[in-house]
């Protein structure tokens, strides 16, 4: 049998010096039994899907106006980030580590116009989870495309994310039902890990960290780490970036059990060929996700031989942007970061 050697990773910039493209960061202070929230979240959310590619999200759902189960599975992190930013009510919203604001206030000219501003450093994530489901592996590599100095402390912050929790019920009393890129844990704190203060061009930190997935995660197939690269003299947000999930080696531990799989070309136009090698016997089954958490395609393969298939996965309806492809191989998943072009 032909055996598949999957890696999946993501370059935020090409070039090996000079500025780097700035992805903006958007921190939401919010809670599901906040009225004001579900009345703002809709179309900050919308806001948020229009910008995918230029903006990465974290949500913080607090202690107040009343109940919140997801606040309850993690009150420290989530209160070191509203002491730090000293929010004093809900819904407020942090761009780039600026003084918070209402949601209503972040504009896509806003967006735009910090998006354009270069920033000094690049940064590598990648996230693997081991077989059993358990823990999680976080590489993070930041690089300085220019010389760099701050009076800091600078910190590399890794939060990670549930892409999309969705209740039955509304689990607080403001009826809202879906949450997006909720924080679930700050590796290795909330204060995060010391970085040099002083860069030189082309200058590298590498960071690793092998942790244990918290037990309240609703979806673990929606799991994903946000790296945040900040100054603390001035909270000033330098680089950030979503994690890609990786896939290595027929023999890695973190190789699922059931089987593998590829998807070429990534990025895509109309169409990608998904190639999957089964270990045996298997139903198997294709969604396509999209930032919001909705399944945008849905294709179910039945049950497929052993070795190894490939199948054509259409694109040409979707509109540019990134997107979630959740292989379902008997009872594990497998997701995959697609990107479909113009």
């Amino acid at each position: 049998m032909k055996k598949i050697t999957l890696t999946l990773a993501s370059m935020l910039s090409l070039a090996a010096f000079g500025q780097s493209q700035r992805t903006v960061l958007l921190e939401e202070f919010t809670q599901a039994s906040c009225g004001p929230c579900a009345s703002a979240n809709p179309a900050f959310n919308k806001l948020i899907s229009a910008n995918v590619g230029k903006v990465v999200s974290i949500k913080y759902q607090v202690s107040w106006p009343g109940s919140d189960p997801m606040n309850a599975q993690n009150k420290t992190d989530v209160s070191n980030r509203v002491t730090y930013y000293n929010v004093q009510g809900v819904p407020d919203v942090s761009m780039d580590g600026k003084a918070t604001v209402s949601p209503s206030a972040i504009t896509q000219t806003k967006i735009n116009t910090e998006y354009a501003i270069k920033s000094p450093f690049k940064m590598e994530l990648t996230q693997e989870t081991n077989s059993k489901g358990d823990s999680v592996y976080i590489k993070c590599v930041v690089t300085a495309t220019q010389a760099f100095t701050t009076k800091g402390p600078l910190y590399l912050r890794l939060a990670l994310i549930e892409k999309v929790i969705t209740f039955t019920k509304a689990p607080g009393t403001n009826g809202e039902k879906e949450f997006f890129d909720v924080m679930r844990k700050m590796y290795p704190s909330p204060t995060g890990t010391t970085l040099p203060l002083t860069w030189t061009n082309g200058q590298s930190e590498k960071v690793t960290i092998k942790a244990a997935i918290p037990s309240y995660i609703y979806n673990k197939a929606q799991l994903r780490v946000v790296g945040v690269l900040q100054t603390d003299n001035d909270k000033a947000v330098q680089q950030a970036a979503e994690s890609t999930v990786v896939v290595t080696g027929i023999a890695d531990e973190t190789a699922p059990a059931s089987g593998l799989a590829i998807v070429y070309p990534n990025p895509m136009t109309d169409a990608a060929t998904v190639g999957i090698q089964l270990f045996e016997s298997n139903k198997v089954s294709l969604q396509v996700v999209n930032p919001l958490g909705q399944t945008v395609i849905s294709n179910d393969l039945g049950k497929l031989d052993i070795g190894e298939q490939s199948f054509e996965l259409n694109t040409a309806h979707l509109s540019p942007g990134l997107y979630f492809l959740n292989i379902t191989i008997g009872s594990d998943v497998i997701t995959k970061k697609i990107s479909i072009n113009e």
